[in-house]
């Protein structure tokens, strides 16, 4: 008698997959609102213009995982970065096929001293 053996994960023939992204609830306009409302200047920059990068991941039940600071001149601002990506709501995860995912993300902040500095002397006087 010849056993069968059974597979259960799904083999996929070609190259087509359907695949959404993660999504912030509001969209990526308001995940770059949530950025600009809570991210905070210190009017003791130094640096004249940084660029400050992370990565994180969105797991499969939408919680931003795995913060990282990638790069910053300002270790503050980049750690101010990452802890405001922690406290980051529930996302909408990603999925392929149907099913869900955990993806990587990345994020760059341009910080354009000239505009920081104008800025900050409008909202302390």
């Amino acid at each position: 008698m010849r056993e069968e053996t059974k597979i259960e994960e799904e083999i996929y023939m070609g190259g087509i997959a359907i695949c959404a992204n993660p999504e912030f609830k509001g969209g990526m306009e308001g995940f770059k609102n949530y950025i600009k409302t809570n991210f905070k200047f210190s009017n003791k920059v130094t640096i004249e213009n940084d660029t400050i990068q992370a990565s994180f991941v969105i797991n499969r039940d939408g919680i931003l995982t795995a913060a990282e600071l990638l790069k910053a001149t300002d270790n503050q601002m980049g750690k101010q970065l990452i802890q405001l990506l922690k406290k980051s709501n529930k996302w909408n995860p990603g999925n392929q096929n149907g099913k869900l995912t955990s993806n990587k993300l990345f994020i760059t902040l341009y910080i354009k001293t000239e505009i920081l500095k104008k800025s900050i002397s409008r909202t302390t006087h």
